[in-house]
């Protein structure tokens, strides 16, 4: 049976109430093994936007509820001309049937649009890619984490408009990162690239190398 993917693209205007039933509904006809990507205006922090909404919600259920993944970069997507409004991750893909070893995200900020596309590349082979990077490793030093966090936390921090709270998260955010540095050392932060070949692909090529190395 030849290997067969389903290919779409998703707008979801924002005033429209989706429920969760809907969302299988519609992932559903896609088949066994697809990719749907788009503005799906539907926010989660499960694929990284600032917060999450009732249309974000319900389609995170559906997705949970089917075993279906998201492709997501964690960056925002949709860029306010109001200035009112924050920077937020509208755009994303749903995928099922698909190795996340066969896959690269990135966005394209060639264009003009308050939008910004994000480009999934697919591969029939394992990519290599490098590590996610994180604040901290298996050799943090939490007790350098916690005393500085508990040395400089500030509590005496206004919490009385959206701006306030905005301002505060950003706060936050920043002294757990500065506390994540000083308690890991440099060499640890350091990522270094790793293969994302099957092991058994890996052990397989290590073999043949070494055979090679013998008849040489």
């Amino acid at each position: 049976m030849p290997w067969r993917l389903t290919v779409a693209a998703i707008y979801s205007p924002p005033r429209h109430s989706i429920s969760t039933d809907e969302y299988k509904d519609l992932l559903q006809t896609l088949g066994n093994r697809f990719i749907v990507g788009g503005d799906w205006n539907a926010k989660h922090t499960q694929w990284g936007s600032r917060l999450t909404s009732s249309k974000g919600r319900n389609l995170w259920r559906a997705m949970s509820d089917s075993n279906y993944d998201y492709i997501s970069n964690g960056a925002p997507t949709y860029w306010p001309t109001d200035p009112q409004k924050l920077p937020d991750l509208l755009d994303f893909f749903v995928s099922h049937g698909l190795h996340r070893n066969n896959y690269l995200i990135h966005s394209n900020f060639d264009l003009s649009s308050d939008h910004t596309p994000v480009i999934v590349s697919l591969s029939a082979a394992a990519i290599n890619k490098p590590p996610p990077p994180t604040l901290t490793t298996r050799n943090t030093d939490w007790n350098t984490f916690q005393n500085y966090l508990e040395e400089n936390t500030n509590l005496n921090i206004r919490l009385k408009s959206p701006t306030d709270l905005d301002k505060a998260a950003h706060y936050f955010t920043t002294l757990v990162q500065k506390a994540a540095w000083l308690s890991t050392s440099a060499a640890e932060q350091q990522a270094t690239l790793i293969s994302n070949t099957p092991l058994h692909i890996r052990q397989l090529v290590a073999a043949k190398k070494r055979a090679r190395r013998v008849w040489q």
